[in-house]
C-alpha cells in the first residue's frame, strides 16, 4: 500500500540526496506537480526503464523487445514518428498480455510516451511501481530495488553539483575511449576512463569516484553523457 507520504514532494540538498536509500523519494522529486520535464529528463527516464529492462530480457518477449531497442534509439536520434509507433505497439501488447507481460508493456509505454511538454510527469514515480514487480534473477524484491536505485544514480546525477567539464579535459583519448564505452556498452573500461581524465588534468572527486565506483554503468551514464556532451 502507498502510504500518504509518498504523495508528498520530498525536498532535498545535496548531503540528503547522496545518502537516500529510498528510490521512491528520488523519483518523486522529478514528478514533482508543476515541475515540467526537461528534454534531458526525458531522456535519462528512457534510458533508465531501458536499463532496467534489460536486466530481465530472457523474459521480455521479442516484440516487445524491439520496442524497448527503439526507444533507446530515440534517445539519441529523436525519431518521433519511430517513438509513436513504439508506443501504440507497447499500447496493444499492454491490453493483450498477461499480469506479467502487462507489467513490462505499461513500463515501455510509459517511457514511449512523448510528454516532454507536460506540467506534471508522473512517469518517474510510476517506474518505481513498476519495475518493482520485475523479477531479476533470483533476487527478492528488495534487492531489486537496490539494483534500480544504483541504476538511477548512474543515470542522474546529484542536481545538486551542477557538473561542468573543463573542455581541456576533453582529449582525444578521453573522447574515444568515452565514445567506445557508449557504443560497446563497454561499461567495464569506466575506470580506464577516470585514469584518462586524471591525466588530462581533471580533479573533480564525484567525476572520478563515479568511474571508478562498483557501478553497474549503463547507456546514460552521467559522466559518459557529460563528456559526449549528451542531453
Amino acid at each position: 500500500m502507498v502510504s500518504c507520504e509518498q504523495w508528498v514532494t520530498p525536498t532535498f540538498d545535496a548531503e540528503s540526496w547522496d545518502t537516500c536509500v529510498e528510490l521512491w523519494r528520488l523519483a518523486r522529486y522529478f514528478g514533482a506537480p508543476n515541475r515540467p520535464a526537461s528534454v534531458s529528463e526525458e531522456r535519462k527516464f528512457r534510458l533508465l526503464v531501458v536499463a532496467a529492462l534489460r536486466l530481465v530480457w530472457a523474459h521480455i518477449p521479442n516484440e516487445l523487445r524491439a520496442v524497448v531497442e527503439a526507444i533507446e534509439q530515440f534517445a539519441d536520434h529523436q525519431d518521433s514518428a519511430q517513438l509513436r509507433e513504439s508506443h501504440a505497439v507497447a499500447e496493444r501488447i499492454f491490453r493483450e498480455g498477461a499480469t506479467a507481460t502487462g507489467n513490462v508493456a505499461q513500463l515501455v509505454m510509459n517511457a514511449a510516451g512523448d510528454t516532454v511538454v507536460t506540467a506534471y510527469h508522473p512517469r518517474w514515480y510510476k517506474f518505481v511501481s513498476l519495475t518493482a514487480n520485475l523479477s531479476v534473477a533470483d533476487l527478492d524484491r528488495e534487492q531489486v530495488e537496490s539494483l534500480h536505485l544504483k541504476l538511477f544514480r548512474d543515470i542522474v546525477p546529484n542536481p545538486f553539483h551542477p557538473l561542468t567539464l573543463d573542455p581541456a579535459w576533453l582529449t582525444s583519448d578521453v573522447l574515444a575511449l568515452a565514445q567506445g564505452i557508449y557504443a560497446d556498452r563497454a561499461f567495464d573500461r569506466m575506470p580506464i576512463l577516470a585514469d584518462a581524465l586524471q591525466d588530462a588534468g581533471c580533479d573533480n572527486a564525484d567525476v572520478l569516484t563515479h568511474c571508478r565506483g562498483p557501478g553497474p554503468h549503463v547507456r546514460g551514464c552521467w559522466v559518459v553523457d557529460l563528456v559526449l556532451g549528451k542531453t
